[in-house]
């Protein structure tokens, strides 16, 4: 928490100095804002919706793999409704894990599946971001704009994933290291925890018969893909289309602007705030913006431009999808629970 904590005062911090910094800008940007192409703004719309179905088409091609199969219709309204979780109940992800898993039941399928399939697609969106990486780096070194610092950001996010990566497949793939996990790390959480709370005799924060069971389920599954990862090329290839998907509907808001600004900035940028989103609060906001605008200003976009197109693009995307997946949220917990405003923490419990 204290991580969080600390990562969102720098960065809000540090978005207010930008603001006073390019204030100037800022005005010219206000202005330009009455010069939007309203038409092509609109495309926001329908490759956002795509972007959704992508995050879809990935869960189903996975869970395919586990031996699953969930309609493509239900796992759009599930996309969505994790869109909002996330948001609206912020914790590094965890309410999304909670909550898919609680979502996922109703099909049949296992916490351990629904736990497998979103770390897979946070691992497997990371890895395939890598290839638009080096096609950033490419984009930005033919106009000579490839400095130190856009290589070294890129080299220390394609290092992070990998070792992120490494690490997890490395836990999973043995049961005694799955043993040595559980019995190492939760209980260092539940042992912190404790030494807070008034009531010593509280139960723990983490259910540890519940992890090493899902730890042991997320073992077997790893088991079956390794056996044969052709099988993960569909999700491979819709890991990448996730990425593809977000970065064109951003792109989208810098053609409004009447601007085609060179799209390794735009991947690098996009790269960096979501990695910094993963540690902060409120799904990345703050965080986000100061580090598109600053990433794509170093890279030659205009900070103005770079900030008032990611605040649109930012916005838009609450306003039009937020309370459709709060609707698809409010209407699964109603049946589950009769109280529509039950957290996903609740519904796990």
């Amino acid at each position: 928490m204290k991580l969080k904590f600390w990562v969102n005062v720098i960065t809000v911090v540090g978005l207010i100095g930008l603001v006073i910094v390019s204030r100037h800008q800022f005005a010219q940007a206000y202005e330009k804002l009455f010069d939007l192409n309203l038409w092509v703004l609109s495309l926001i719309i329908p490759i956002q919706v795509f972007s959704f179905y992508t995050i879809a088409k990935f869960y189903q091609e996975y869970l395919r793999v586990l031996g699953e199969k969930v309609a493509i219709g239900q796992l759009m309204k599930i996309a969505l409704e994790l869109n909002f979780v996330n948001l609206v109940f912020p914790s590094g992800g965890i309410s999304g894990f909670s909550y898919l898993s609680m979502r996922m039941k109703q099909y049949g399928v296992s916490t351990a599946k629904s736990t497998m399939a979103q770390a897979a697609r946070f691992a497997l969106v990371f890895l395939t971001f890598m290839v638009l990486i080096l096609i950033g780096l490419f984009a930005l070194a033919i106009y000579d704009k490839a400095n130190g610092l856009m290589i070294l950001i890129s080299s220390g996010i394609v290092s992070l994933t990998l070792f992120g990566t490494a690490i997890m497949v490395y836990i999973i793939s043995s049961k005694s290291r799955i043993n040595g996990f559980v019995a190492f790390l939760p209980k260092a959480i539940n042992g912190v925890v404790r030494k807070f709370r008034r009531r010593k005799d509280a139960d723990d924060v983490i259910d540890m018969e519940k992890v090493e069971h899902t730890l042991e389920e997320l073992h077997d599954d790893y088991i079956s893909i390794a056996r044969d990862w052709r099988k993960l090329k569909p999700t491979l290839f819709w890991a990448f289309m996730i990425n593809v998907a977000e970065l064109a509907t951003i792109y989208v808001v810098f053609v409004a602007h009447g601007t085609w600004i060179n799209i390794g900035a735009l991947v690098i940028s996009y790269a960096v705030a979501n990695f910094a989103g993963l540690v902060s609060l409120f799904h990345g906001v703050g965080v986000y913006e100061f580090l598109m605008t600053s990433i794509m200003a170093s890279a030659g976009v205009p900070a103005a431009l770079a900030l008032s197109a990611t605040v649109i693009y930012r916005v838009l995307n609450m306003v039009l999808f937020l309370p459709v997946g709060y609707l698809f949220y409010r209407t699964f917990v109603k049946q589950k629970t009769g109280d529509p405003d039950t957290t996903p923490q609740e519904l796990a419990q």
